[in-house]
């Protein structure tokens, strides 16, 4: 291996402003050997042994970075950046009260020192002091508006706190900047949005459905940023990145996944696009490749207790459960203040059949946050299996007041009350729970299990004459049971009619009003009538073309074909002459 050669230059000041460019362009190594030079003939030079404990962060040198800062403190007890240097060492470590003072220090001697409240924000956010946080970045935005790398921690901050009106002030006018006029500075913002969306923003530990928190805005915007970036900069890793978590919240997984590796292939230390692969890979389930791109990031970063996370409910969908708590243990470690890692631990514990143990993480998991819906939601299903009924339905309601949009939830909450007999509730709680998540299977399953319930409870449903049963009117039919209708003049009060003749059930459609009350009691007393007509619409269900969607589409499909062979023919019926 060739040693750089070391110029040789007589002035300090052009080895100084060369060691700077170096350090700027990422050439560490040539960097330092210059900043040595500049070391051996003045020692005390502060902003010398600034560059080296920068230099030697940047090339992981943790011993080193903190000897050269507080060789700089001793030169300069003043000396703001070393300060902030040191705490960057303390963050890596996890000594995160030790960052935070050395931060703190560090503004206290220079209160505009912007890196300062910066460097202090992520530590705060790590240590889960996100109102802190959000102080000391509303802090740094006083002094420099137009950071917009710093608007979108804040914005993402913002979020998780659930402010999302702050937060939406917060980016949009950037996102809009951006993708109209091109400025570099805004769409490397964006960017940045986007790069955090899948590291930070979801750490693939919650079971919650999270949305990019840009392509809320506008996913064509969203693109329209990337696209300029990488048309303006090929090898923009950041931008390549960002387009995936585009694709990613589009559901283009195949997309997503070429754009991650693409910018890992430009840029091979690019933590934030390994760890975005390793999400989507999870996802997709392909999760020997999932391992390996968190592998990789925690080889760039050991001491990200997010990579472990994540990395650790891989090993929990491969069945792989011992491997998979000792993870998670290690995340904890790492970042004690981390529900989603208590959460799963607790989950992976109680796959394991230790119960007692699992409880216990998930209180301390809500101890930690206790807005934490789906430690409330597993906390839940413990208490329904040890018979706690009423304690169960009072954590599934807190899960979905913190969280509506939990299908999960829904679901169980459901199951719960149809465990209880109210049925018509856990109707509506599973309905929510397949409208958020229309591929949820076991929701399906037991809708129609409390449907087939319903049934039995259920003998006649007398239809509203103004206004008919439209959607219930079909699911009360489906569920067999019989519908008495009274068609009047308007559509909405003919529909039921319109039901039960195709469904070959007229004598259930009244004339007048007395013959409304006829049928209607003699469905009501005569039980072997009841009977029969329970049957008929039971059965007519399976035959009639009321519940026949494939004739619709069929039939839909052939008129559109006449209408097209008629405009084809140039034979147009036309709406006036």
């Amino acid at each position: 291996m060739e040693r750089p050669s070391i110029l040789r230059l007589a002035d300090p000041a052009r080895i100084a402003e060369l060691a700077h460019r170096e350090y700027q362009a990422g050439e560490y190594e040539r960097a330092e050997l210059h900043c040595m030079q500049l070391f051996h003939q003045d020692p005390e030079n502060t902003s010398t042994l600034l560059l080296l404990s920068s230099i030697h962060f940047q090339c992981r040198r943790m011993e080193r970075s903190a000897y050269f800062s507080h060789l700089a403190i001793k030169q300069n007890p003043l000396m703001a950046e070393a300060y902030s240097n040191l705490g960057n060492v303390f963050k890596e470590r996890g000594q995160l009260k030790e960052a935070i003072d050395n931060y703190r220090h560090a503004l206290s001697i220079k209160p505009d020192f912007i890196d300062g409240y910066i460097n202090l924000a992520a530590a705060l956010v790590a240590a889960g002091d996100m109102e802190s946080a959000v102080n000391a970045y509303a802090t740094a935005l006083q002094y420099n508006p137009d950071l917009y790398c710093v608007r979108s921690d804040l914005g993402n901050l913002l979020k998780a706190l659930g402010r999302l009106n702050e937060a939406k002030v917060s980016n949009h006018s950037v996102l809009r900047r951006a993708a109209t006029t091109g400025c570099p500075d805004a769409v490397y913002f964006i960017c940045a949005v986007g790069g955090n969306q899948l590291t930070s923003g979801d750490s693939g530990l919650s079971g919650q459905s999270t949305h990019n928190w840009i392509c809320e805005f506008s996913p064509p915007l969203a693109s329209s940023c990337y696209l300029k970036a990488i048309e303006t900069c090929p090898t923009f890793a950041v931008a390549w990145s960002n387009l995936g978590c585009v694709f990613n919240a589009q559901n283009e997984i195949w997309l997503a996944i070429h754009h991650f590796e693409k910018a890992v292939t430009l840029n091979p230390s690019f933590l934030d696009a390994y760890v975005n692969l390793g999400n989507v890979l999870k996802e997709a389930r392909i999760f020997d490749r999932a391992v390996a791109a968190y592998a990789r990031a925690l080889t760039l970063s050991p001491n990200n207790a997010v990579v472990h996370g994540n990395l650790a409910c891989v090993y929990y969908e491969q069945n792989l459960i011992d491997l998979a708590i000792d993870t998670y243990k290690r995340a904890i470690e790492l970042q004690p203040n981390f529900p989603d890692a208590y959460c799963n631990l607790a989950n992976a514990l109680k796959e394991k059949g230790k119960v007692a143990e699992a409880e216990e993480y998930y209180n301390t998991a809500l101890r930690l946050c206790p807005s934490h819906a789906d430690s409330l939601n597993n906390l839940a299903n413990i208490k329904r299996e040890q018979g706690k009924a009423e304690e169960a339905i009072r954590l599934y309601m807190r899960a979905l007041e913190i969280y509506p949009e939990f299908a999960v939830a829904h679901s169980n909450l459901a199951s719960m009350l149809q465990l209880q007999g109210k049925l018509q509730e856990a109707l509506l709680h599973y309905r929510e729970a397949i409208r958020i998540s229309p591929t949820f299977a076991d929701a399906y399953s037991n809708m129609g299990n409390t449907l087939k319930e319903l049934q039995d409870v259920a003998d006649v449903c007398l239809d509203t004459p103004l206004c008919n049963g439209h959607t219930t009117g079909m699911d009360v039919l489906w569920a067999g049971c019989p519908v008495v209708t009274l068609p009047l003049e308007t559509l909405a009060s003919r529909v039921a009619a319109s039901q039960l003749h195709t469904l070959g059930c007229p004598e259930l459609v009244a004339t007048s009003q007395e013959d409304y009350v006829r049928i209607a009691s003699k469905l009501g007393n005569d039980r072997e009538y009841l009977q029969a007509m329970r049957a008929k619409v039971w059965k007519a269900r399976e035959s009639s073309q009321l519940f026949n969607c494939r004739s619709y589409a069929s039939d839909l499909e052939k008129l559109y074909g006449r209408m097209w062979q008629q405009y084809e023919s140039g034979n147009i019926d036309h709406i006036t002459d």
